[in-house]
């Protein structure tokens, strides 16, 4: 019984060395397999380390364009500005017209009242002239060079008139 024994506790033992070497060789291909992974948890690693590289690179280029869009939204702030003080300037300048439209508007009017008188005054004048003219005595013709004289000064007085409209008109503009 002894031999049976010690048979069956060495074919035990042979089967036990079978399952440890079985062991140790799924151990050895489990390392193997944890070493291949490694490798790649390394290479996956290089590569994320790259990519974050690559990331603080679009985020500088990102701060950069953050800036250069700040300078931008400056500019067109000033621009606004400069387009607010050209309105302000047109705006002015276009109540100016209205006002020069206006004043042009009542010189033209004075200008045609005061051609209309002068062809009056000139109609008259004629008209004075060709009685003189016709009845020409001696005591009629102080009386008529005096009233001819009159109708001169006022057809001075209103062309001077005129003209000084004229002038306070354009220096009025100035």
């Amino acid at each position: 019984m002894s031999e049976q024994l010690l048979t069956q506790i060495l074919s035990e033992m042979q089967n036990m060395n079978r399952d440890v070497t079985s062991i140790k060789e799924e151990q050895f291909k489990t390392n193997e397999r944890l070493e291949q992974m490694e490798d790649r948890f390394n290479l996956i690693d290089t590569r994320l380390d790259k990519m974050d590289e690559k990331f603080v690179k679009i985020d500088e280029r990102f701060y950069l364009i953050d800036q250069k869009f700040d300078k931008i939204d400056e500019r067109f702030d000033l621009i606004d500005q400069k387009f607010v003080k050209i309105d302000e300037r047109f705006y002015l300048i276009e109540n100016q017209l209205v006002q020069i439209n206006d004043r042009l508007t009542q010189l033209e009017y004075k200008t045609d009242t005061i051609q209309e008188q002068t062809a009056h005054l000139s109609e008259y004048h004629v008209e004075t002239t060709s009685r003189l003219n016709s009845i020409a005595s001696n005591d009629n013709v102080g009386y008529l060079k005096e009233m001819v004289f009159k109708h001169d000064q006022e057809i001075y007085r209103l062309k001077t008139y005129l003209f000084q409209t004229d002038s306070d008109f354009d220096n009025h503009d100035r």
